[in-house]
């Protein structure tokens, strides 16, 4: 699991109300450095749980569009846990059981039915 943008804040109210472009650039790098790191031996699960927050701020939307455009060299499993919400975002983790199980998740759907 990745943040979609590199700042987190316990009050999604108090992020940024714009997009820092060097902080999403950072994240990005980051992102593929692990990547690259982990994935010469298998494929690698990434866990999507960003929840309705992807609705909180226009930028987040920009921010996943361009995370998965930079891992098309990557092997990767997106998975997800339990229902998603009612516009169909994968839940975030503080709203799900314990037990809700892992699930396929498929990102390159998701991005183009929620096209804004």
């Amino acid at each position: 699991m990745f943040n979609v943008y590199a700042q987190r804040a316990t009050n999604p109210d108090h992020m940024h109300r714009r997009m820092v472009k060097e902080l999403h650039k950072q994240n990005i790098h980051h992102i593929q450095r692990l990547l690259e790191q982990y994935s010469e031996h298998d494929a690698l699960d990434v866990w999507c749980a960003w929840g309705t927050l992807i609705e909180k701020r226009n930028y987040l939307w920009r921010c996943l569009v361009e995370i998965e455009a930079s891992l098309t060299n990557a092997q990767l499993n997106f998975v997800t846990r339990g229902a998603r919400s009612k516009n169909g975002h994968p839940h975030h983790p503080l709203y799900l059981k314990k037990t809700a199980p892992l699930v396929s998740f498929d990102l390159k759907e998701y991005l183009e039915t929620h096209q804004t």
